[in-house]
């Protein structure tokens, strides 16, 4: 049994085993701990467990053996950052506990641990995408709100936060009732969308609404879609709201152009070209004066139809 457990602890390939004495001497490394460390150490034995650690993680260490001298039966956890080696930041997860002699005094301490590094790592690369998200976030001009299944915020970009003091003038914060931003007569379609979003199903519209703050009427995109954990799991409804006035603004000046060039624009462009036509046929002077004199009636017209479209579409 006890040749097994030896074995186990010099061959294991995640786990590292150490002794220590009360002065912080090594007194005994497994190999694992010996190939990680080896540009830390000479000989292992005898030298200082700080050798390898971080200059942050040296007073945690200090205050890790203290507490395993105080109190013996318990088993201290740490996180102890290492010294760099290739450019590499490392950490190792421990658990520190006192060895006691037959008096119950300490003796020694006796540590396991295994590499944290990759999730170290992990975490950092989780953080800076959460960075990026962020920031890409709050440089666009929606105003997105991310809520859970009653109402309350989660999280929110700054856009949100801009529009509902400038538009509502309150103050957002985790855990504020979204629905305490809803304009009478929104709420019947508000509820529709976010159940239907909570159910799996992404929908959007389009609307006009006048704002308490505003005396001006704006018109808006809303879109609500569910957000999913790792698990495929719904847990809440990301809402994104979206002042479209400018765009429907620049769509009624098109659909005006369009309706100029249907009916004004027509009429004296068909004069124009039906006089051309009668032109090319016409071989008395007298009559081809009368038909130049209507021709530049309806270019003039024209012209100042084509004038009053410029003018009202710029």
């Amino acid at each position: 049994m006890y040749k097994s457990l030896l074995y186990f602890i010099e061959k294991t390939p995640s786990i590292y085993f150490i002794r220590f004495d009360l002065n912080g001497k090594l007194l005994y490394a497994n190999r694992l701990f010996k190939k990680r460390f080896a540009h830390s150490y000479t000989n292992f034995i005898g030298e200082n467990l700080s050798n390898c650690l971080h200059k942050d993680s040296l007073q945690t260490f200090q205050k890790i053996t203290q507490q395993c001298l105080e109190y013996t039966s318990d088993i201290v956890k740490a996180d102890l950052r290492n010294k760099k080696h290739d450019d590499i930041d490392s950490h190792t997860k421990w658990n520190f506990l006192a060895i006691i002699n037959e008096e119950s005094k300490a003796v020694e301490i006796g540590g396991v641990g295994y590499s944290t590094t990759a999730y170290a790592i992990e975490k950092k690369g989780h953080i800076l995408t959460q960075q990026k998200l962020l920031a890409m976030l709050n440089s666009t001009t929606e105003s997105i709100y991310f809520i859970d299944k009653n109402k309350k915020l989660i999280s929110y970009n700054n856009g949100a936060a801009y529009k509902s003091k400038l538009y509502y003038n309150l103050d957002l914060h985790e855990g504020f009732d979204v629905r305490k931003l809803l304009v009478p007569g929104t709420e019947e379609r508000f509820e529709r969308c976010f159940n239907e979003a909570f159910n799996g199903i992404e929908n959007n519209f389009e609307d006009s609404l006048s704002l308490p703050t505003s005396e001006k009427e704006i018109w808006y995109k809303m879109t609500s879609k569910p957000v999913y954990d790792d698990e495929g799991k719904i847990i809440g409804v990301m809402l994104s709201f979206l002042n479209i006035s400018e765009i429907k603004s620049i769509e009624e000046k098109l659909k005006r152009i369009a309706w100029e060039q249907s009916h004004r624009v027509r009429k004296p462009l068909s004069n124009i070209l039906g006089l051309v036509s009668l032109l090319k046929d016409e071989k008395h002077s007298d009559k081809v004066q009368e038909l130049l004199n209507m021709l530049d009636e309806s270019a003039k017209e024209l012209d100042e139809i084509v004038k009053y479209i410029v003018h009202k579409t710029l």
